[in-house]
């Protein structure tokens, strides 16, 4: 049987979930049904070392994303990108983020399957043409789309608004690797975790706005001039806001409170070993950290976004609070007081981490992508 050619097209491979998610899925195509390629604009980012040796990687551009980039390439039609970026024929095209890889998918052949992922909510039209030169252009290209996905049902919705005459629109959740993240949880950290009655908490993910850890940040403050001082909050990640969160950090005197991990390729070694995992997002699509925090039998404490109530269901794993500095200091606040109620969501965290699976995730891909 002739293997289906498929292509995956993004920006780069930086230590983003999306991009995470996009690797464990290319990786877990069957190599004797797909043959698999993943092209980046730029040549950049972890998750390429992650890459299986079924999978090829191509790139446009040898360097790092540079600012200006998606004005730029809005000066140029779309048919004019794809010629460009995209080459060779393919069965199957994706582009995996919503935006400039959406817009410059679009403008491939009519013979190609094309479609779009969509990962992050289009709360205003601005997020929605964000990449595209006009609202316009946005449904324009869109409607070359044979379908659209998105990464969970508060997703899906938003994309309705926006493109309510589009019919081919469905959810496909992430793909996750549960055996993987497992296994790479039981390896040692070369630290001591406070004791004694401690919380301790982690958050993993890009230093940027839109995960909003310095309201994270503001809220422990506020937690500590309550009177809640049993916990330790650990960051992993990096981003262009990291010397300002260590500066916000010592600002507001917890420094001794707060450690910062910086880029961690294993951050389930962690994760693994804490009270609780924190999500203080503003927007998410469907959040692969808190995804893998459960996978990790770690109970959750998140700001409502997109996908948590998917992700958490009515398991118990986890409190979702208001998007808001005071949900989070609320939400910090129960928790750190009541040492049952976080023992209960730890053990239905133990439960819930069944929930996820790989195999499914896979068919959920297939079934949307390939059958009519």
């Amino acid at each position: 049987m002739k293997r289906k050619k498929i292509l995956f097209f993004h920006f780069d491979l930086g230590n983003g979930g999306a991009e995470r998610v996009l690797v464990n899925l290319a990786n877990s195509l069957d190599p004797e049904k797909y043959d698999v390629e993943i092209r980046t604009l730029f040549n950049t980012g972890p998750n390429r070392t992650l890459i299986g040796d079924a999978v090829r990687y191509t790139y446009v551009f040898n360097c790092r994303q540079f600012r200006g980039i998606s004005p730029l390439l809005q000066v140029f039609p779309p048919s004019l990108l794809h010629k460009l970026f995209i080459r060779g024929k393919y069965d199957v095209e994706i582009a995996f983020r919503e935006g400039c890889p959406s817009r410059i998918v679009s403008g491939g052949s009519a013979a190609t399957d094309k479609f779009s992922w969509i990962h992050t909510t289009l709360k205003s039209e601005k997020i929605a043409a964000r990449g595209y030169r006009s609202m316009k252009e946005f449904r324009a290209c869109c409607s070359k789309f044979k379908k659209i996905a998105a990464v969970s049902g508060s997703v899906c919705e938003s994309v309705k608004k926006w493109l309510p005459d589009f019919l081919n629109l469905g959810i496909v959740y992430n793909v996750i690797n549960p055996s993987e993240i497992r296994t790479m949880a039981i390896e040692p950290i070369d630290m001591n975790l406070d004791s004694g009655g401690i919380v301790n908490m982690i958050t993993v993910g890009r230093l940027t706005a839109v995960k909003s850890f310095d309201r994270l940040l503001k809220s422990l403050k506020t937690v500590a001039d309550n009177g809640f001082s049993n916990w330790h909050l650990y960051i992993a990640g990096v981003g262009e806001l990291e010397s300002s969160l260590i500066d916000m950090t010592a600002e507001l005197g917890l420094t001794s409170k707060v450690t910062f991990l910086g880029y961690q390729s294993n951050p389930h070694k962690y994760v693994s070993k804490m009270d609780l995992y924190v999500c203080s997002s503003l927007i998410e699509g469907y959040s692969t950290s808190v995804t893998e925090a459960i996978i990790n039998q770690v109970p959750v404490l998140t700001t409502d976004c997109a996908g948590m109530n998917e992700i958490l269901a009515d398991s118990g794993a986890g409190l979702i609070v208001e998007n808001s500095e005071k949900g989070l200091s609320d939400g910090l606040e129960r928790v750190l007081s009541d040492s049952s109620f976080l023992n209960a969501m730890k053990s239905a965290a133990v439960k819930r981490s069944d929930y996820f699976s790989k195999e499914n995730s896979i068919q959920q891909f297939e079934q949307f992508v390939f059958d009519e």
